[in-house]
């Protein structure tokens, strides 16, 4: 018997086909996708994906730049969940820059600026540090500067015994059998340093014996369990910052971010409805070539040219209206979520070859999982995250949800979603106003179950 695997009919759509013949848009809840041929276990399924031009993550989840979403904690979480952060920008310069130090400087792996002091410190310098920082393992150096030459390291076993706070480290410091690494390390070889030798610190030194960074042990413990963490290459945890293009003093923001650490550059331009916001992305990326930058929200795929044409390395699809509060459907323009994410998303990707990440109004792991298969290798969430206490919680959730739905369509990974959404393989059918209700409140009610603080929507 023919099910009209080939056409349209028996085992659903393919997505042109629903989204080429409408004469209007839909939304993710106008659509569903139809189960495949399940092949392995959930588990096997890969969250892995391409973030931007140069960036893969290992959980497709982007917090939003959104005051109410994402601050230190929650990019922190999410870097360590897999996922990445957008630091928000309602806020002043120097508050965001410090939030991108908290994150870049936390679970470092290498730390490449570590407090370091000097044979004439006193033991009252190392109880100072330890006051404010928390640790008293400093590795000590001729001029008390990272670059200067090892001489020594202080630890709490060197000073508890110490009842004259005045004494000069130089008198107390250990100096023999320093156990250092070589520059050139990686984590893993320095974590095993640590444990064969039974130290808690290993200051990094080049030929000179110069220090170059230091590696903590219990950050170093933590970097090798949480292979899944977004990680730059010196180890620390990546963050995004985000950045508007249409006010006095954004360029200085925009500099001041990304000389702090920032990872990936968001520009919003939802706000600014002239051509500068584009000249500003170019001279990001002419400036800063290293850094990658997102940059929207789009609806159309004009919007979507003009953002490629100006150097992004990976496009924001959503509404206005869904971007940090500005207008939007209410103004008469916009589009629906399904719609804008298929065919902005298939516009980058076969002209620019580039990512996109769909933005606006994600309520659940379903409907998540359609808008990477829609084409999006991300998803940026606002509502969902806000609504959250424990996002180290919520991520490993959704990230089971969507290995569950991959298992489901018979696909294990999100290129191979893309590459069924493509070649037609990925069917899908619109559904009642009814079906779609009924779906929505069985969702929310299984998250509440599940997830009490999550709350519900006004």
């Amino acid at each position: 018997m023919d099910l009209g695997l080939g056409s349209a009919g028996g085992d659903g759509w393919a997505a042109e086909e629903i989204f080429e013949g409408a004469q209007n848009g839909f939304s993710f809840d106008d659509i569903v996708f139809m189960p495949g041929y399940v092949s392995f276990d959930a588990s096997a399924a890969s969250l892995s994906t391409r973030l931007t031009r140069n960036i893969m993550i290992e959980l497709p989840l982007v917090g939003s730049p959104s005051d109410a979403v994402t601050e230190a904690v929650m990019a922190r979480e999410l870097a360590l969940s897999g996922g990445i952060g957008f630091i928000h920008c309602n806020q002043s310069v120097q508050s965001q820059v410090e939030m991108v130090q908290r994150v870049k400087r936390s679970e470092n792996g290498f730390m490449y600026e570590p407090m370091t002091l000097s044979p004439q410190h006193t033991v009252a310098d190392v109880d100072r540090i330890k006051k404010m920082h928390g640790f008293s393992g400093i590795p000590i150096t001729e001029n008390g500067e990272l670059g200067g030459r090892v001489v020594g390291i202080i630890t709490a076993r060197d000073i508890d015994p110490i009842d004259d706070r005045s004494v000069s480290i130089e008198k107390v410091m250990t100096k023999q059998g320093l156990v250092l690494g070589q520059d050139g390390i990686s984590l893993t070889q320095a974590f095993a340093k640590l444990m064969e030798n039974k130290v808690g610190k290993l200051p990094i030194v080049n030929d000179e014996k110069c220090l170059v960074a230091m590696v903590s042990r219990r950050d170093a413990k933590r970097s090798v369990n949480l292979k899944q963490a977004t990680r730059d290459s010196k180890g620390q945890l990546m963050v995004g910052a985000a950045v508007s293009a249409d006010g006095i003093g954004d360029w200085e923001r925009a500099v001041a971010v990304v000389e702090a650490g920032a990872d990936l550059v968001y520009v919003n331009t939802a706000a600014s409805g002239s051509s500068s916001k584009f000249d500003f992305i170019a001279r990001l990326k002419a400036q800063y070539p290293h850094i990658d930058v997102a940059a929207g929200p789009v609806s159309a795929c004009r919007e979507a040219k003009s953002l490629c044409d100006a150097g992004v390395d990976a496009v924001v699809i959503g509404s206005p209206a869904t971007s940090l509060g500005s207008g939007g459907e209410g103004g008469g323009f916009g589009r629906p979520e399904a719609t804008a994410v298929y065919e902005v998303s298939r516009y980058v990707s076969l002209n620019y070859g580039l990512p996109t990440i769909a933005q606006g109004g994600l309520r659940n792991s379903g409907q998540i999982l359609k808008a990477l298969g829609l084409g999006a290798s991300a998803v940026l969430l606002d509502d969902l995250f806000a609504a959250s206490q424990e996002v180290s919680s919520l991520a490993p959730y959704i990230a089971s949800a969507l290995r569950n739905g991959l298992c489901d369509l018979g696909l294990k990974s999100v290129p191979d979603l893309h590459r069924a959404l493509s070649n037609a393989e990925l069917r899908m059918e619109c559904r009642s106003s009814f079906s779609e209700k009924r779906a929505e409140l069985k969702s929310l009610a299984t998250q509440q179950s599940q997830f009490p603080y999550i709350q519900s929507p006004v």
